[in-house]
């Protein structure tokens, strides 16, 4: 199986050598990854600048996280200056903690993330959004069906899901899916929630590299090892094959 971790920031890894050789390794270990970025500016420095090796696929999100929203007039002409240059959004989305709303308010997240979702439909594209969504699920999913019509062409995943089982309903509901972050494997309900998410809307994430880690290479794989095997345990077998058929429909 080949699996496709579909949210890695590669961004954060600052040496193009690094990021080349991480890149090479994973795809011999049959990884792939979906890169996101948390600004424009990241994303044409990994879309335009970064030299990617041969028999590589480039995935580069397009994103505008909320933690990094600090002009947002700016950071939207540049996203959409960029839009056409990728089928993947990310990362996007709305973080309603204390912490981060003393730096971005709730009204700059919430306009930011709409005007985003605003320029992606009306591209008239097939888009794979990948969502940050924390203390703000509902938000999240009340702005999506204002402003997405056809969620087979617009499909949104939230990442890290940690909202509540009315709001994971709600998004599951709408055609939305979830990629699995090894932490929501370590609470009760998270484990949960990954037995009553069917398992064609389920994907692999790391959200990696971490900030101290030895070998990059090696943390993905143990991560994404660490994901099949609970998977399996909670799931099935069968989950592995659904979805290796769901990263087929979904990435090009």
């Amino acid at each position: 199986m080949r699996i496709i971790d579909s949210h890695y920031h590669l961004d954060f890894i600052k040496s193009d050598a690094l990021k080349k050789a991480l890149l090479q390794q994973l795809s011999a270990n049959n990884i792939d990854i979906v890169a996101q970025t948390v600004t424009p500016d990241g994303f044409e420095q990994l879309h335009q600048r970064f030299d990617y090796p041969d028999n590589t696929i480039k995935r580069v999100s397009l994103g505008i996280h909320p933690w990094y929203i600090d002009n947002a007039q700016t950071q939207l002409k540049q996203f959409a200056q960029y839009v056409k240059k990728t089928s993947y959004i990310g990362e996007i989305g709305l973080d309603f903690t204390p912490k981060r709303l003393e730096s971005v308010s709730k009204e700059i997240q919430e306009f930011v993330f709409r005007e985003v979702l605003k320029c992606v439909v009306e591209q008239d594209a097939h888009y794979i959004l990948s969502i940050h969504a924390v203390k703000s699920e509902m938000n999240v999913i009340d702005i999506l069906e204002e402003e997405i019509d056809d969620f087979e062409k617009v499909v949104p995943i939230i990442h890290r899901f940690n909202g509540t089982h009315e709001a994971l309903h709600r998004f599951l509901k709408l055609g939305g899916y979830i990629s699995v972050h090894p932490s929501l494997l370590n609470t009760k309900k998270g484990r949960a929630y990954i037995r009553y998410i069917p398992n064609h809307r389920l994907l692999f994430e790391t959200d990696l590299p971490g900030e101290h880690a030895a070998s990059p290479v090696d943390e993905v794989m143990t991560a994404l090892h660490h994901l099949s095997t609970n998977l399996v345990d909670i799931k099935g077998e069968q989950i592995l094959s659904d979805i290796e058929k769901t990263q087929l429909k979904l990435y090009v």
